[in-house]
């Protein structure tokens, strides 16, 4: 059994009696008891720790034993869910077996772990892959929630847009007027535009894709473009 955590499974029996008063009261006097030892003077402090927003384990007698453990396994569910536990993997799976030792506890472990999950996988980068004969695949990250990436090097020819789980975005066909400046603006000397700054505003493509989440633009240049994608933060995306 791992000293940092030697009071969970002494919990977890106690939580299984049917006098839970006299049970936590005997719990308690065993984790205080051991916790003189130096092996298992640590996990006295931790067990502490993890009770001091309920009640310290020496005023056991005056509260409500059952609402400390109920305190204790809150503490618990935070830091396993956030990854704050400070625990070998054996001291996590005594954390774990206390959690489960309550239906209540188990259900509340699992909704904040799923919550959790999402909340991840909203606030997680976008990986948006560009194929084409030149260059095969490439891919570029970016923030979910507003940000720009490009691919550079872009030459005439069949190109690719897709999101890292294979959705489409786009595909299409990119010719020597879109990518190269004087094709694409005959009219307007590259020296001049380059000094007002022109060539890095004037897109000859521009559509937005995926219900207007993620804009891409196609910028010429002197020997090959450069395909830009942007995505839309939430706050800015028509409703």
């Amino acid at each position: 059994m791992a000293s940092h955590l030697y009071f969970i499974p002494i919990l977890a029996r106690a939580l299984k009696r049917q006098d839970s008063g006299a049970a936590f009261r005997d719990a308690f006097g065993e984790i205080q008891a051991l916790g003189q030892s130096p092996e298992y003077r640590e996990g006295c402090q931790q067990f502490e720790r993890f009770m001091e927003a309920a009640a310290s384990p020496s005023d056991a007698d005056s509260r409500d034993l059952d609402a400390m453990a109920e305190g204790l396994a809150q503490s618990l569910i935070a830091d396993l869910v956030a990854g704050t536990f400070d625990g070998d993997p054996h001291s996590r799976a005594l954390a774990l077996e206390f959690i489960r030792s309550r239906d209540s506890w188990r259900a509340e472990y699992r909704r904040q772990l799923r919550h959790a999950e999402l909340e991840s996988e909203a606030n997680a980068d976008i990986e948006v892959r560009l194929e084409d004969e030149t260059h095969g695949r490439r891919s570029v990250t970016v923030p979910r929630e507003g940000g720009i990436r490009s691919f550079d090097g872009i030459v005439p020819g069949s190109y690719t847009l897709t999101l890292d789980t294979g959705l489409l975005l786009w595909q299409g066909a990119l010719e020597a007027s879109d990518l190269l400046w004087e094709e694409a603006f005959p009219e307007e000397p590259l020296a001049m535009a380059a000094e007002t700054e022109e060539t890095e505003s004037q897109a000859t493509i521009e559509e937005a894709l995926l219900g207007g989440t993620i804009r891409m633009r196609v910028f010429p240049g002197v020997e090959s473009g450069r395909i830009e994608v942007e995505i839309i933060p939430s706050r800015d995306r028509e409703a």
